[in-house]
């Protein structure tokens, strides 16, 4: 559904770069960019939200964590709009309300 790739904070000053997928069943996943191993799993719930830092800056907020991630080509809203699609999709296929 949505691709690129992103800087992931870790800590104060580390980051990694990844290549974050969003994909339709939905999924979060993050891979290293050039060998593609599955680096890890952002956990998708009816609790993740995502907060717009800025042009280049989100976070995925799941329970118990934050994940906040860099789109070096200014797309951050890009990232918040797709997975927000992905949830009311998600909604409105377990029946829930429309929204």
């Amino acid at each position: 559904v949505h691709t690129s790739i992103v800087s992931k904070r870790k800590g104060l000053f580390g980051t990694k770069r990844r290549l974050l997928i969003l994909t339709d069943t939905p999924r979060l996943l993050y891979l290293h960019p050039d060998s593609l191993e599955v680096k890890g799993e952002i956990p998708w719930s009816s609790e993740l939200t995502t907060v717009l830092k800025g042009k280049r800056e989100f976070v995925v907020r799941v329970p118990g964590r934050d994940y906040v991630l860099e789109d070096p080509h200014n797309s951050a809203d890009q990232w918040a709009d797709a997975i927000l699609e992905m949830q009311t999709r998600q909604l409105r296929l377990q029946g829930g309300p429309d929204t």
